[in-house]
């Protein structure tokens, strides 16, 4: 698979442009990024060695418009087992543990 730099969107090994962002694909994304384009610092707010449920954190956070990373994880074929940390911008933090307490997922 192949990534967007900029959306970090996946595609096709055979596609060599994102369509959305015009610029070439590159074969792995980083695995940090600590601030986005505006120089927004992001902090951890949530860690699993498990996919599902911090997409369901995720999915949570995103539709209170939080804008989420997740760091250590580049892609859905990965077999390697690591930690996985969902991060917010600092200035969301307090809302997003908020947000995490209430869904009760350890």
């Amino acid at each position: 698979m192949k990534y967007c730099p900029k959306c970090r969107t996946e595609h096709e090994d055979w596609v060599k442009l994102c369509a959305d962002c015009e610029v070439a694909l590159i074969n792995q994304l980083p695995r940090e990024t600590a601030k986005n384009n505006q120089g927004e610092k992001f902090i951890t707010v949530y860690k699993s060695m498990f996919l599902p449920p911090v997409e369901i954190v995720r999915s949570a956070l995103e539709s209170e418009n939080i804008l989420c990373n997740m760091k250590g994880y580049d892609s859905p074929h990965r077999i390697s087992v690591s930690i996985i940390e969902l991060q917010v911008p600092e200035k969301d933090k307090i809302k997003s543990e908020k947000i995490i307490n209430g869904l009760k997922i350890k």
